[in-house]
């Protein structure tokens, strides 16, 4: 005889109770969780938060978080999925694993992407436009630090920034886009030097994002923004 879903729905509650506990997630400082506090928790995704505070290198186990976060009720559940991969970039970030935090928007960005953007859908609508508030937050924290040591990457995740930002956002991220485009074609012309004498060829001076600046960076300047970054970009 089949399971029903809401029998599973409970196995699978169950084991997510015992993951918690067994890592040691506190209610409180001092005082560790008891399965009935994890049951009415209002918003479970807030147990993951204290997870990963307890344990600062749990993030490194995102596929076990990831499925935690399903088992805590939030299977198929597009925005508590990025939420979550959010929560991981964050813990990343605060490890100095600036490697691992950039993948993870990465992967926030290719969800976005695989989102249908409709307007004949409401509930899709404020989906989407809710997963893309988070991915340029995360995106934007990451990319904005000074300790990145690939500026490849970090304009990759400023462009996605800028690309999903609300508008009023826009030009603070653009100076800082700038900026790294900037210091990215200085060091595209240090390296051409440490090789060569010759003048660097035109095209080594582009920027490797160019696919944000043609795509992205025009319509924004333009001032048809919202527009033309999204029918173009994603």
């Amino acid at each position: 005889m089949p399971i029903s879903d809401a029998i599973q729905a409970e196995i699978e509650f169950i084991e997510a109770t015992h993951m918690l506990t067994e890592q040691r997630v506190y209610h409180q400082p001092g005082i560790l969780i008891h399965p009935m506090q994890i049951r009415l928790a209002s918003n479970k995704l807030d147990l993951i938060t204290r997870l990963l505070s307890t344990n600062e290198e749990a993030y490194y186990d995102s596929k076990s978080i990831m499925e935690l976060a399903k088992k805590l009720g939030y299977r198929n559940d597009k925005v508590a999925e990025v939420k979550v991969m959010a929560m991981l970039a964050d813990a990343a970030l605060r490890d100095s694993n600036l490697n691992f935090a950039y993948n993870m928007c990465i992967d926030i960005v290719k969800i976005i992407k695989s989102i249908p953007n409709t307007k004949n859908n409401d509930e899709k609508e404020t989906i989407l436009n809710s997963v893309k508030d988070i991915a340029w937050r995360i995106c934007y924290e990451v990319a904005k630090q000074e300790a990145f040591q690939n500026l490849e990457k970090q304009m990759t995740l400023m462009g996605y920034a800028l690309a999903l930002c609300p508008s009023d956002q826009a030009v603070d991220i653009l100076n800082i886009w700038r900026k790294i485009d900037n210091e990215y074609k200085l060091e595209l012309i240090r390296k051409s030097n440490e090789k060569s004498l010759e003048k660097p060829k035109l095209e080594k001076l582009k920027p490797v994002v160019e696919r944000v600046e043609s795509s992205l960076l025009t319509p924004l300047l333009q001032g048809d923004r919202i527009k033309s970054v999204f029918s173009r970009f994603f």
